[in-house]
This record gives structure tokens, C-alpha cells and sequence, in this order.
């Protein structure tokens, strides 16, 4: 499996199966939250349908952390017309989150983020900080960054 490197100690490591530490944050009733509204846990099921569609639409990676026993620690799936990324919570406002939108900016002509639900302002500072326009979305927000 050929992971990329996005700084000394972050990797992305392609989706090959389900981990159990992504369990964990999708059981996480303020992560479900932020990220998908709601405040329900995904069942294990819900969760491998989730990153098979993710995988089929797209680019699907894990976040790594460390430099020699490294950590899972969020994860991130990009397509030409969303991008979503999960950091657990003990690594979040750390910059993870900064370096891997980054590292896809990088590497990409534009990138939009599709939905982020007005009270969820750590996406909102990420994305804003990191460059993207800001559009209105209903009562929530989208982003979108083009060079």
C-alpha cells in the first residue's frame, strides 16, 4: 500500500478496508454532528457503505499521524465536486485539518466542499483560512477554491 506523505508525521494512506478507529468517530455524537447532522451513531454497516460509495465517487484516504508507530486519525475523500475530510478529537485545532486541505490544493485546479453546516466554525475557519469563497447554501455554507 503506498501511503503519501503530507508532512514529517501525516501520511494519507488509500482506503483498503474499515479500521476500527473510524468506528469510533462516527460513534461520536458531536462528530456526527458537525460532519452529518445528526447525532445518531453509524452502525459498522452504515459506515462500510459510507466509504465504498466514497471509494467508487472518488479518492478515499486515511489521515495517519506519527513517524514511526503511526496513529489513524481521521480521514479524507475528495471528487471533482465535494470534498470531506474527519479528524478525531484529540488531534483537531492542531493542524492536521490545515495540512491536508493543503496538500490537496496543491495538487488540484479547484476543489469545493459541498455542505458545512452553519454552526460548525472549526470547518468554517479551515476552509476560509485556507482560501476558499465562501457561497451561501440554504441556511448552511458551501466553499469553493479555484486557481
Amino acid at each position: 500500500m503506498i501511503s503519501l506523505k503530507i508532512t514529517g508525521i501525516l501520511y494519507l494512506i488509500p482506503y483498503q478496508a474499515l479500521r476500527k478507529e473510524a468506528l469510533a468517530w462516527y460513534a461520536d455524537p458531536e462528530i456526527q454532528w458537525l460532519v452529518n447532522g445528526i447525532k445518531t451513531a453509524y452502525s459498522v454497516e452504515q459506515v462500510k457503505q459510507m466509504y465504498d460509495w466514497q471509494k467508487a465517487h472518488g479518492d478515499l484516504y486515511y489521515i495517519e499521524y506519527g513517524e514511526k508507530d503511526r496513529q489513524t486519525i481521521g480521514d479524507v475523500w475528495i471528487c471533482d465536486t465535494d470534498f470531506a475530510i474527519v479528524i478525531a478529537p484529540d488531534y483537531q485545532g492542531q493542524g492536521v485539518g490545515t495540512a491536508v486541505v493543503q496538500f490537496f490544493k496543491e495538487r488540484s485546479a479547484q476543489m469545493r466542499v459541498q455542505e458545512v453546516y452553519s454552526y460548525n466554525k472549526g470547518s468554517q475557519r479551515l476552509f476560509e483560512q485556507a482560501g476558499f469563497r465562501k457561497l451561501v447554501n440554504g441556511t448552511n455554507y458551501s466553499y469553493f477554491f479555484q486557481r
